[in-house]
């Protein structure tokens, strides 16, 4: 009888010491890019888009068949972790997921992550919020360029009160601005800043914004949402990949380059690297205001 003959595996590759199985699978048909892409950018991007993410609770999007064909969150253990995501158990049996190093965000990609998003809060105090974040979401009728005002007049109230804000393209259709807080303050007191912030400009314009989430409440209108400033909520990393055609990426840029053309969708993972290797992150200057 003849021996039978072994099933030959799934091919595999090995991107910065992570394995990756099936690393020609594709996961952004429409630009060709492949989970080994995927690994590679998130190696390449790692001293940028590490400091932005370490000791910061993490949630995962998981895409298994690409961008377009389903996704799941994972912010707890279970269903197969990347190798390497740190759980630490933060009380009353609720755990959290970190992401320490190159290899274990390269990892992400063999566990089809296309999304790494996080709380606005270290480890070292989670119960204070160090970074506040003001996201504009417009319906899909609102002009980018009514976006882009309304960031400004956002920019102008916030430094009125003396914040100095900051300001990154979310790889979507909106803007997210964000601050480091005056003082220290608890998480009630952070959503407070948006909350204030948003309720005045929206009762001074209401037929330009809008609070509630509701899709019908939002047609035409501006999303304010101030909603991420709250335990466990969490936004879009820095130089995350965005489950979206393309692959585009949530980028930190200057105020001076809004004027100057950015679109909401205009840095990818085709190009994001360039600029940093060009012109780094200009968020770095704030130091550890922001990044670890």
């Amino acid at each position: 009888m003849a021996a039978k003959r072994s099933k030959a595996g799934p091919p595999s590759t090995r991107v910065s010491e992570a394995r990756l199985t099936n690393p020609d699978k594709l996961f952004y048909p429409e630009a060709g890019i492949t989970k080994r892409d995927l690994a590679e950018y998130y190696a390449a991007v790692s001293e940028w888009m590490l400091p932005h993410i370490q000791e910061r609770p993490t949630t995962f999007v998981r895409c298994q068949n690409g961008w377009n064909k389903g996704s799941f969150f994972q912010k707890h253990p279970g269903g197969g972790l990347p190798k390497g995501v740190r759980v630490v158990e933060i009380g009353d049996g609720d755990n959290v997921l970190l992401v320490d190093d190159k290899t274990t965000l390269v990892g992400l990609a063999q566990m089809c992550v296309l999304e790494v998003h996080t709380w606005g809060a270290r480890m070292a105090s989670l119960d204070r919020p160090d970074f506040l974040v003001f996201d504009l979401d417009p319906d899909g009728e609102v002009p980018w360029s009514e976006v882009v005002a309304t960031a400004k007049l956002v920019r102008e109230r916030l430094t009125t009160s003396g914040y100095d804000p900051l300001i990154k393209t979310t790889g979507g259709k909106g803007l997210h601005i964000g601050v480091t807080p005056l003082a220290p303050m608890t998480w009630d007191e952070g959503r407070d800043v948006g909350r204030v912030l948003a309720e005045s400009l929206m009762s001074e314009c209401p037929t330009r914004y809008v609070t509630t989430v509701s899709k019908a409440a939002r047609k035409g209108k501006i999303l304010l949402d101030f909603a991420r400033n709250h335990p466990q909520a969490t936004f879009v990393s820095a130089y995350s990949p965005r489950a979206r055609a393309n692959a585009p990426v949530a980028t930190p840029i200057t105020w001076e380059e809004l004027d100057e053309g950015v679109t909401p969708t205009h840095f990818t993972v085709k190009n994001v690297l360039e600029r940093l290797r060009t012109k780094g992150d200009p968020w770095a200057s704030r130091g550890s205001a922001i990044l670890r």
